[in-house]
């Protein structure tokens, strides 16, 4: 599959992850909960 990434506000408009690849989210916000297929990066260098 594919990735996509993206930054916490476009992640907060998703229903659930977008199927058949790997969500990248890009966030400082500590609150978000890790999903399957979900990769949460708190810096771009991680």
């Amino acid at each position: 599959g594919n990735a996509c990434v993206m930054g916490y506000r476009t992640w907060q408009t998703l229903k659930k992850p977008l199927p058949n690849r790997l969500n990248i989210v890009l966030s400082r916000n500590s609150e978000i909960e890790a999903q399957d297929s979900v990769m949460l990066l708190r810096d771009v260098e991680s």
